[in-house]
């Protein structure tokens, strides 16, 4: 159960690095306007490096080209990168939480087998074979699809939950202080 919640962890993680990676991308795509040191021109534009320098009232602005921190094709390349590793962390979170699923499925049944068969011949007298059979299928499908859906929610909630609340702390460190007295 705890590789199943390290595993959402892992992929809350790496969903929060894509969207911030998305917003170094962005931000690095627009072109930005950077003040330098103060000159005695009134108004020209030169082109240096890619870059325009343009002095406006004695103050020179350096406007710096789109993709200046990294070329575009690393940014596809990390994102592209993010997102198969994400994909892969699905997928081996996925197949954990069916393989804990049907362990607890397969014990509940030898637990339910072991009852059915060690209960007293009066048991059966009174209880109707149908009632059996049907306790059978409902608990099975009860563990098979619905408590399956449920964890893998619970768990999916819980690493939302933590990496949200790292997130604000992040963005705004006096939340902590708010937040104390509530955990």
């Amino acid at each position: 159960f705890g590789v199943v919640l390290l595993l959402h962890l892992t992929s809350t993680a790496l969903m929060t690095g894509s969207t911030l990676w998305v917003g170094f991308w962005t931000a690095d795509a627009r072109p930005t306007l950077v003040h330098g040191a103060a000159g005695n021109v009134t108004a020209a534009t030169i082109e240096e490096d890619g870059a325009t320098l343009m002095a406006v009232n004695a103050s020179v602005v350096r406007v710096a080209p789109p993709y200046s921190v990294l070329p575009f094709w690393a940014y596809i390349a990390v994102y592209v990168g993010l997102g198969l590793i994400l994909a892969l962390m699905t997928f081996v979170r996925t197949v954990c939480m069916a393989h804990f699923c049907l362990r607890a499925s397969r014990r509940l049944h030898e637990d339910l087998v072991g009852s059915v068969m060690r209960a007293p011949l009066s048991f059966f007298d009174v209880t109707p074979t149908g009632r059996i059979v049907s306790r059978f299928s409902k608990d099975m499908h009860s563990i098979d699809q619905e408590v399956l859906e449920f964890a893998d929610f619970f768990l999916f909630m819980i690493a939302s939950l933590a990496f949200t609340l790292v997130a604000v702390l992040a963005a705004t460190p006096w939340f902590a202080v708010a937040t104390l007295p509530i955990l």
